[in-house]
């Protein structure tokens, strides 16, 4: 069985490299594989069948080319799909196709779900094709290609907006704080079951509270958090000392408005774990 396939000239010895990725161990198994360049654009495989497994030799070795195949895809996504992308929907500019492009050539990991359908299709294909044009193929193999790079994409840039939002508000907490005419030189948060705290100063005089005791949903959660960080941000401690556990979400965006005042307590009378609210 043999199959020649054809991709962009550049991207030749990318597929060359992946094919001889996939064929190394099936030649260690004793499979007798051949893969060489014919010419520009053009690379031809082989697989010599044995008499008794020909059909399983022939499965395995158009599996290993669809592998190689479908990384070639994902890896030059953005040759085979995403300046098509970028160019017919419009609602790209360069500053966010950049940043797509920087944060998809880094991290290919969300195309990975898509891979075992490209993996399936381009298999099925071989099993009735000795030719294979990639770029063909997925024009005319995989038109929902564009549709799961496109959503990805729209993560991607939805992941950014919240990032930059966040920014901005930690931007606006610090400001705030930083006005403040008296802060206060150290408080005392103690994190209480259902997502209820106190805050002491540094006589361990209540200065601040929240006793409502909390739903589990998340939207209560988010709600208790927001009510601690106001209630720091309004005190403007220069320290901060947090007796019990704190969300992580919250000690960050904390840790951002407050840098280098916060501080875990490992232990005391005040902790809830030995001092049950």
């Amino acid at each position: 069985m043999d199959v020649s396939i054809w991709t962009p000239p550049h991207l030749t010895p990318v597929l060359l490299a992946l094919l001889n990725r996939e064929f190394q161990p099936l030649q260690r198994q004793g499979l007798r594989l051949t893969c060489r360049r014919r010419s520009s654009g053009q690379i031809y495989c082989r697989v010599v069948e044995s008499r008794l497994f020909g059909r399983q030799d022939r499965g395995r070795f158009r599996y290993a080319v669809a592998q190689a195949v479908a990384d070639l895809i994902i890896q030059e996504w953005e040759y085979f799909v995403g300046r098509r992308l970028f160019s017919d929907t419009g609602w790209l500019d360069d500053r966010d196709w950049n940043l797509v492009r920087v944060h998809l050539n880094e991290d290919r990991s969300p195309l990975g779900g898509y891979r075992g359908k490209m993996v399936a299709r381009l298999a099925d294909y071989l099993e009735d094709n000795a030719m294979l044009n990639v770029t063909g193929f997925v024009s005319f193999r995989l038109p929902d290609y564009p549709d799961v790079v496109g959503k990805i994409v729209g993560r991607i840039l939805d992941d950014a907006l919240l990032e930059q939002e966040n920014h901005e508000f930690i931007r606006i907490l610090k400001q705030f704080a930083q006005r403040q005419e008296r802060p206060l030189d150290k408080v005392h948060v103690v994190i209480l079951s259902g997502n209820r705290f106190c805050i002491y100063d540094e006589q361990m005089y209540m200065v601040a509270k929240n006793m409502e005791e909390g739903a589990l949903g998340a939207e209560d959660e988010m709600r208790q958090e927001d009510l601690l960080i106001a209630a720091l941000v309004t005190l403007a401690p220069r320290r901060v000392t947090i007796h019990g556990e704190c969300m992580s979400a919250t000690y960050n965006t904390l840790s951002e408005v407050f840098p280098g005042a916060l501080h875990y307590c490992k232990g005391c009378a005040y902790c809830p774990t030995s001092n049950q609210a």
